[in-house]
């Protein structure tokens, strides 16, 4: 069994595709990517082999790869909120201390001009979309309804 995060640590790639093979001639509007928090490198350089092979596992399941390629896709509108946290916390992390660390984290992201800048793009796409879709059903509504003149 191989975790599914050494396939997809991002998993926004594979939900586009699967959209385009399900409806295949709908544009698709918008892509939120909901991250679950990164961290900065504070490892320094080493010649040991494990720290190597870590490297090595840590940028071969990297979610920034897809984020990256998501990023400069002509005509897709794709976002990613993935706020910074002050430590790397497993996933699986059951320390209640920890857990609580990271709830400060996200806070602090939400409220910082990085955080509400992010979250005012996003919410912004998706109110205009709504409109979009609301026009385009009504139009369409329209079109097949017979006007007597």
């Amino acid at each position: 069994m191989v975790d599914g995060g050494v396939v997809a640590n991002n998993p926004a790639e594979l939900g586009i595709n699967e959209i385009q093979t399900i409806w295949p001639d709908k544009k698709l509007d918008l892509v939120l990517s909901v991250g679950t928090g990164i961290t900065t490198d504070t490892s320094s350089p080493s010649d040991d082999l494990v720290h190597w092979i870590r490297k090595f596992v840590d940028l071969s399941t990297s979610p920034h790869t897809v984020h990256n390629k998501l990023l400069h896709t002509k005509d897709l509108n794709y976002y990613r909120v993935n706020p910074t946290l002050a430590r790397n916390i497993s996933l699986d992390e059951t320390d209640v201390k920890k857990l609580d660390m990271m709830v400060a984290d996200v806070k602090g992201f939400l409220d910082s001009e990085a955080g509400v800048d992010s979250l005012t793009r996003v919410s912004r796409q998706i109110f205009a979309s709504c409109f979009t879709l609301i026009h385009q059903e009504v139009s369409n509504s329209l079109k097949a309804s017979h006007f007597p003149l």
